[in-house]
C-alpha cells in the first residue's frame, strides 16, 4: 500500500500549477454539492492511479488528501 500512496503522491507532485489549482476548486465544489463531476481533473487522475496501480478498490474519498498536502506544501516549503 505504501508504495501505491508514492505512486499517487508523484502523480500530484507533477501537476502543474494551474492543474492543482483545478483540483482545489472541483474538491471545494464537490463537497459544497456532494457531487463530483464525471470529467473532473480529479476523478481523470482516480482512474489513472486506479488503472497504473491495479488497485480497482481505491476510494474516490482518499484523493483529497494528497492533493491538499501538495497544494500545502509549495506555499509552505522552506
Amino acid at each position: 500500500m505504501r508504495d501505491e500512496i508514492k505512486m499517487l503522491e508523484n502523480m500530484i507532485t507533477n501537476l502543474s500549477e494551474a492543474e492543482l489549482e483545478k483540483c482545489f476548486e472541483e474538491i471545494l465544489e464537490w463537497r459544497k454539492t456532494g457531487v463530483l463531476s464525471e470529467d473532473s481533473l480529479v476523478r481523470r487522475l482516480w482512474n489513472q492511479f486506479k488503472e497504473e496501480s491495479g488497485n480497482k478498490a481505491f476510494p474516490i474519498y482518499l484523493m483529497s488528501e494528497p492533493i491538499f498536502y501538495e497544494i500545502a506544501y509549495r506555499h509552505y516549503k522552506v
